[in-house]
């Protein structure tokens, strides 16, 4: 909920009091959800031979079971998550990137499988934007300079980027794989209406008992007696 204004050094201990009305509803959905969904391995036809073997070894060396996860975990949050394979050293990497710095345009039949991608970060300590851009074939990487004239930040915005180095060619598809949540949503975010009301009636409760804030109202003007009978306003 926002908070009310107020003098600084009281804003501490005011946002330590709202946490005790905070349940973290929303989290334990993800949590519930994305521990149900577990990689148990890869098969290569009946599972036997070189090719297995190799299947095996490169799922271990990647930690692929901790990929997937950090993959569909993303995905459950926010509605989307992403494996990016690289090629590191001559052998191919994947990672599990960050939602924030990637998005996809996806193939229409197959919309895990993308059609171009784009992932772009911020390095704050050498105050560089850099992106990456991906299409059938080819990768181009791009750099800028992350802090305006003025010396602060860049909002979000499509200027200032130069190519960094020439393009790189490469076989195949784009190496981006989506994970998309149904509806391409979290798993929380049609339901934080409910968790919002649900965090902000306990919040209304701990401020009425702990400030003794209850609503007093004052009626004058009332007639002393209701038809025939006198009425005890004190009882009332």
């Amino acid at each position: 909920a926002p908070l009310p204004e107020m003098g600084a050094n009281l804003r501490e201990s005011w946002v330590a009091f709202q946490k005790k009305a905070r349940t973290n509803l929303g989290g334990r959905t993800c949590e519930s959800l994305a521990g149900r969904i577990i990689p148990l391995g890869v098969r290569v036809g009946d599972n036997t031979g070189a090719a297995a073997d190799v299947a095996r070894r490169y799922y271990r060396d990647n930690r692929l079971g901790v990929v997937f996860t950090d993959a569909v975990w993303d995905a459950i949050v926010t509605g989307h998550g992403y494996v990016l394979t690289q090629d590191v050293d001559g052998r191919p990497v994947p990672t599990s990137e960050r939602p924030e710095q990637m998005i996809t345009i996806p193939d229409p039949l197959q919309p895990w499988r993308a059609l171009a991608a784009v992932k772009a970060w911020r390095d704050k300590v050498k105050g560089v934007d850099y992106a990456t851009v991906w299409a059938p074939g080819g990768e181009q990487r791009f750099s800028r300079d992350a802090k305006t004239a003025y010396g602060s930040f860049r909002g979000l915005s499509a200027d200032g980027w130069k190519p960094l180095g020439g393009p790189v060619e490469y076989d195949g598809n784009v190496p981006v794989h989506a994970f998309t949540n149904e509806h391409g949503i979290g798993e929380v975010t049609p339901h934080r209406d409910v968790i919002d009301r649900i965090n902000h009636g306990k919040l209304l409760r701990l401020v009425t008992v702990s400030m003794q804030a209850y609503k007093q109202r004052v009626v004058e003007g009332l007639p002393e007696q209701d038809e025939e009978d006198p009425v005890d306003y004190g009882k009332v």
